[in-house]
């Protein structure tokens, strides 16, 4: 079941911290977490943000971005 499809604004509301916490910690200890195990799919949202913030390095390169905007705005 995916329950997050039918769910609006995802990344804009703050699931539970516990959850969100409990989530990540399972990922550091084992490599994994059960996702399915929570019906709070905006902690779940909340950990992917996290885990983005989190990276050393950004997803998309500076340079890439500056691209990005430019063909945007024309």
């Amino acid at each position: 079941c995916y329950i997050g499809i039918e769910e609006e604004g995802i990344f804009r509301i703050n699931g539970n911290s516990r959850t969100v916490e409990r989530l990540k910690e399972s990922f550091e200890k084992h490599g994994d977490a059960d996702l399915e195990s929570t019906d709070d799919v905006y902690a779940v949202a909340g950990l992917l943000k996290l885990f983005l913030r989190e990276l050393p390095e950004s997803v998309i390169p500076e340079d890439m971005t500056q691209k990005f905007i430019k063909c945007h705005t024309g």
